[in-house]
């Protein structure tokens, strides 16, 4: 066999190889073809997310913290207390196909600490339609408690995307 046939069919093997193991890595999610609304996605972190997650939802648990703490129900079924957020919920469903590979977990935790602020607005609505007895403040306090922590997660994620 010639030299120049013998080095052709190792390129051809090296290549096949290579190719292969890009396929494999693109096929099990490691790479990913890069979307225009990437950019979209990012810049949409930092301009709402942040913004509600911190300045809108972060106040309102701390709020019904305090009302929670006094044992108050007249300050937890005060409307202002919990405001509805579900507007922001609403926009992160409809991104999660936009979500880059590398921020799949920042956006799950997002999604958690929306989802968890929005099941705590439920659990005091329905506290207060069943006439706010005292005896339903600990279970409000779980509930706050499971809230504030995934706040806390994806606030985390948030500050060290934006590094």
């Amino acid at each position: 066999m010639s030299t120049n046939r013998v080095l052709g069919l190792a390129i051809i093997v090296a290549l096949v190889v290579m190719g292969g193991a890009l396929l494999w890595r693109l096929w099990r999610g490691e790479l990913r073809v890069p979307y225009a609304q990437d950019a979209d996605y990012e810049e949409w972190l930092t301009a709402t997310a942040r913004p509600v997650l911190i300045h809108k939802v972060s106040p309102a648990l701390v709020r019904l913290m305090d009302c929670v703490e006094a044992k108050d129900p007249d300050c937890i079924c005060n409307p202002s207390i919990m405001p509805d957020r579900s507007e922001f919920l609403a926009e992160i469903k409809a991104r999660q196909r936009q979500v880059p590979a590398g921020l799949a977990s920042l956006h799950s935790a997002l999604d958690d600490a929306v989802t968890k602020y929005q099941r705590l607005r439920q659990s005091v609505q329905s506290f207060c339609g069943r006439g706010a007895s005292l005896s339903g403040i600990p279970s409000l306090a779980n509930e706050l408690e499971r809230c504030t922590k995934a706040r806390d997660k994806a606030a985390a994620k948030l500050e060290a995307y934006e590094r």
